[in-house]
């Protein structure tokens, strides 16, 4: 992928522009100054305010900020006039552009945080995340919540390599990854695109394609990771495919086990009612749906992709409520769960 000068200058400018606006939220700054000293006419500056506009949109997380930006832009769609009361950029008192009042690059990175991980956690308590978040700012003293997140047991040494890998995610490019566990030799993933590094179940992973595969493992075994030279970027386009896309994919798994080469299988289990309330509120099982609800309890579904996530993912959570679930279908796997049991009975007396 080849960069035209024309593209990095564009880019730096817009990047300066945001810190500017950033760093001076009551005066703003004077286009005529700042297009001369990045040598252009005041006109490119004010098509490269309207694209900043336009992403700070697309990107906010706001949802009543947000709506009216829209609202702003379909209306100036219609008329051909732009309302400047909606911009995120837009003139001042001082004769300057600055950045709306309230609005900076730290409190919409704080809004795009609280909407990721503090909002769901509100909605699992069926309140207002506006309610939630004000109890959220108050100190750890005051604030009648507390979240226990999975620790682990030791921080990760990080790999010779891992700005590396931050930087290819981020740039989109493909690297060489190293990985070894205990006791075996080295393993490479050559031409790895890594995707994402995720954080699952109390431990980190590295997830990534290589070819047509989606790989993963744990950041704990992998010792190094090396750029390919030449460079080789990559394009990941989500909406070719939104099933393949990697954020479906993280949202709709249960845990790290599952495999997108395989045809998803189905399997279906009988929740006793002495812990069905817990099925009901959270998803213990990949694609988990009720199907009937009696005296006695739930019949459940669920897919599972292969033996590897039936081994990792499946039957420990079925061994973790033991004697109050079981296998209903199919029976094969109903078969081999309980072979594993009687062995595991017959071995430790």
């Amino acid at each position: 992928m080849a960069y035209h000068s024309a593209d990095i200058k564009k880019l730096k400018r817009l990047i300066t522009l945001l810190l500017r606006f950033d760093a001076a939220p009551k005066t703003g700054i004077n286009l005529q100054q700042f297009a001369a000293a990045a040598n252009v006419n005041i006109r490119t500056i004010q098509r490269d305010i309207q694209l900043l506009n336009d992403c700070l949109c697309l990107t906010d997380t706001n949802k009543k900020r947000k709506a009216k930006a829209e609202k702003a832009r379909q209306t100036a769609k219609k008329t051909g006039k732009r309302n400047a009361e909606f911009r995120y950029i837009k003139p001042n008192g001082y004769g300057n552009y600055s950045f709306a009042e309230g609005y900076t690059l730290a409190n919409a990175q704080q809004e795009k945080i609280f909407h990721d991980t503090i909002e769901p956690l509100a909605k699992s308590l069926g309140i207002s995340p506006t309610f939630f978040r004000a109890y959220w700012r108050l100190s750890p003293q005051d604030n009648p919540f507390f979240i226990k997140f999975p620790q682990l047991a030791e921080p990760l040494q990080l790999f010779k390599g891992f700005e590396i890998l931050l930087d290819s995610i981020q740039k989109q490019y493909a690297v060489n990854v190293t990985r070894q566990l205990k006791g075996k030799k080295p393993l490479v993933w050559q031409n790895f695109k890594p995707l994402k590094i995720c954080f699952s179940e109390g431990f980190w992973y590295l997830i990534g394609y290589q070819q047509s595969q989606l790989l993963k493992c744990h950041l704990e075994n992998i010792v190094n990771v090396e750029a390919k030279k030449p460079v080789r970027y990559f394009e990941y386009n989500e909406e070719q495919d939104p099933q393949k896309a990697i954020e479906y994919i993280l949202n709709k798994s249960v845990n790290m086990w599952f495999n997108l080469q395989s045809v998803p299988q189905k399997m279906e289990l009988f929740v006793d009612k002495s812990i069905a309330g817990y099925f009901k509120q959270k998803f213990y099982f990949p694609q988990q749906k009720i199907l009937k609800e009696t005296a006695e309890g739930i019949r459940l579904s669920c897919q599972y992709s292969d033996n590897l996530e039936l081994e990792k993912g499946i039957f420990p959570v079925i061994r973790k409520w033991l004697p109050h679930i079981y296998i209903v279908a199919p029976s094969k796997i109903a078969q081999q769960f309980k072979q594993e049991l009687q062995e595991y009975i017959q071995s430790h007396p």
